[in-house]
């Protein structure tokens, strides 16, 4: 995955993207069984891409979310700005606040 503007910007053919989204889309009584096939380092990468996918997720769904409620875009960004602080406070970032801005 590619750094974007909130820590990854989302490349489809991109090897550990395609990885993450296996795992997204295996239902939970498969997740031990799957996971068990990679070695820890690709399990770490696994975790930090699909953190990176929520916390980018979370930005873009805040911000078209107050868009579609007909909020202003200074409201659309002051939302995504907040559900992704509320994601990168549960992933356990030491700094979660974010501060998107443009």
């Amino acid at each position: 995955m590619n750094r974007g503007f909130s820590g990854y910007q989302i490349d489809t053919d991109d090897v550990r993207l395609q990885r993450a989204h296996k795992f997204m889309n295996l239902p939970p009584r498969q997740w031990e069984t799957a996971l068990s096939t990679y070695s820890n380092t690709e399990q770490k990468e696994i975790a930090e891409d699909l953190e990176g996918i929520a916390e980018q997720a979370a930005l873009v769904a805040g911000y078209v979310g107050a868009r579609s409620m007909n909020q202003n875009h200074k409201a659309g960004v002051k939302r995504a700005n907040r559900l992704c602080t509320a994601i990168r406070k549960a992933i356990g970032f030491s700094y979660p606040k974010y501060d998107l801005s443009f």
